[in-house]
């Protein structure tokens, strides 16, 4: 499990905050901004996501958009890496995709760029898998899913288009390989509320929870 506790709880605070921003009428973008106010380092991951995205420009027609922040610390304080996620909803019929997830990070200096590069494009694959799809429940005291023929993966044909935004940085390297997992799924939560005016906050989010208002 890739990201561990952060998945979960990621998703609850931003959630929260989310919540926060939606009931004092304030963007999302700039609610968080305001949090982070007195951290530099985190404005600056947050700006370069939202700039990414576009975020001060109306989205496309039939699209909405979610935005999460992290900050991410290595065991034993370790390391720590920024982290900003930005994620469009397309409507497609009567249902609601994510077509495109715009993810900003600083992990320090990057010494390998493709290998950067492929850990954040292959933690949001995990990450949708995560948020989509991963369930396991119990009967009689046992898993009920045996293998991935009950237990699905992410598939190539539902990857939407990833945008890595490497966000320079003088510090030393730091950690880049499950940064972005937990991020997605508040995201999407945030986008869904704007979209369909429900927030799930239970993973796997439930394919009905993608159905476009009448």
């Amino acid at each position: 499990m890739r990201s561990v506790g952060s998945s979960a709880g990621v998703l609850f605070w931003e959630s929260f905050i989310t919540d926060l921003a939606h009931k004092a009428g304030i963007d999302q973008y700039a609610y968080r901004r305001h949090l982070l106010r007195n951290y530099p380092e985190g404005q600056k991951v947050l700006d370069a996501a939202a700039e990414a995205a576009n975020w001060h420009e109306p989205p496309p027609p039939d699209t909405v958009r979610g935005i999460a922040f992290n900050t991410y610390y290595g065991r034993g304080g370790s390391f720590r890496s920024e982290c900003a996620e930005v994620v469009e909803l397309k409507k497609q019929g009567k249902t609601w995709r994510v077509a495109r997830v715009i993810c900003a990070m600083d992990a320090g200096l990057v010494v390998n760029r493709n290998t950067f590069l492929a850990q954040i494009q292959g933690g949001i694959g995990f990450a949708l898998t995560s948020a989509l799809k991963s369930e396991i429940t119990f009967r009689e005291g046992a898993a009920e899913q045996s293998n991935f023929i009950d237990y699905p993966l992410l598939s190539i044909a539902e990857m939407p288009e990833v945008v890595p935004v490497i966000v320079e940085s003088d510090r030393p390297p730091q950690g880049a390989g499950e940064i972005m997992v937990a991020h997605l799924a508040p995201a999407i939560s945030q986008a869904l509320l704007h979209a369909t005016g429900r927030r799930p906050v239970r993973m796997p989010f439930r394919p009905e929870w993608f159905e476009a208002r009448a």
